[in-house]
């Protein structure tokens, strides 16, 4: 089913990574974000036995390194293989390019993967983000925010109905913040 050592290789490395960091606005740490988005992958992808499970969870689990902590790409290569490497590659920002920008770039490279895996976790991702906004968001930011989050449906759907499905009820539910 999956490779535990491996699994417990990627918590390992997010938990240190991450263990200064807390979830914004929630004063958390940032581990549960990470972890809840496996959860969220893995609800969607008991419906579907053909995906790889080491990919999905290894994936989920360091989805934020590359982003958000001093790991790079390479070591992650270089301790998980390209595949992984490549999945978080995909899932993270590039910087680099203007913020409007940056989450077609994403989609882009999470679609030229063509590995299902990794537009569940995308999804799954936004899925544990539509939570109540931060205090400080005005209304067009929140609904910005929301706007982004169909759009990311609209990109990625067609690999997994369940994941689908519950992007877009917690869409919906994230409607009553701006309207």
């Amino acid at each position: 089913m999956w490779q535990s050592e491996l699994i417990l290789k990627a918590l390992t490395l997010a938990s240190e990574a991450h263990a200064n960091q807390t979830i914004q606005g929630l004063e958390r740490p940032y581990l549960e974000h990470v972890t809840g988005v496996v959860m969220e992958a893995l609800r969607a992808a008991l419906t579907d036995s053909s995906l790889d499970y080491d990919l999905l969870i290894c994936c989920g689990l360091l989805h934020d390194v590359v982003e958000d902590t001093s790991v790079s790409l390479e070591s992650i290569e270089e301790q998980f293989g390209r595949r992984i490497a490549m999945g978080v590659s995909a899932l993270t920002k590039n910087a680099a390019l203007p913020n409007e920008q940056q989450m077609p770039d994403s989609l882009s490279r999470i679609l030229a993967l063509k590995q299902p895996e990794i537009n569940i976790l995308k999804m799954a991702d936004r899925c544990n983000n539509l939570r109540q906004p931060l205090p400080q968001w005005n209304v067009q930011q929140i609904k910005s925010y929301y706007e982004e989050a169909v759009y990311i449906l609209e990109t990625l759907r067609g690999v997994n109905q369940a994941m689908e499905n519950r992007l877009a009820e917690r869409i919906e539910n994230y409607r009553c913040y701006w309207q």
